[in-house]
């Protein structure tokens, strides 16, 4: 899966106009924010493992406390990014 995101992204800033090098550049600066001592996975990494056990069950992790904001929102607004701006608002 990882491959693919960054043959993706790899196209997509192609079609971008940016050149093989500033491609490179970017992905070399950008994956100690991903996989770093404090990026975004490794901060993640106990949660993610979870889901490759073979007893894991998606409810033996809590619910975000937000959720419910969206879901309020969604309801009443039947907008889906209305709803997700609110879930963010309501997570800072």
């Amino acid at each position: 899966m990882f491959g693919f995101t960054l043959y993706r992204t790899d196209v997509m800033l192609k079609t971008d106009g940016f050149s093989f090098r500033q491609r490179l550049d970017m992905a070399r600066k950008g994956l100690p924010w991903f996989f770093g001592r404090r990026g975004i996975l490794t901060a993640k990494r106990s949660q993610y493992s979870d889901w490759f056990k073979k007893d894991f069950h998606p409810n033996q992790h809590p619910i975000i406390r937000q959720y419910d904001v969206w879901i309020d929102t969604l309801a009443k607004t039947n907008d889906p990014i209305a709803a997700g701006e609110a879930f963010w608002q309501a997570g800072l």
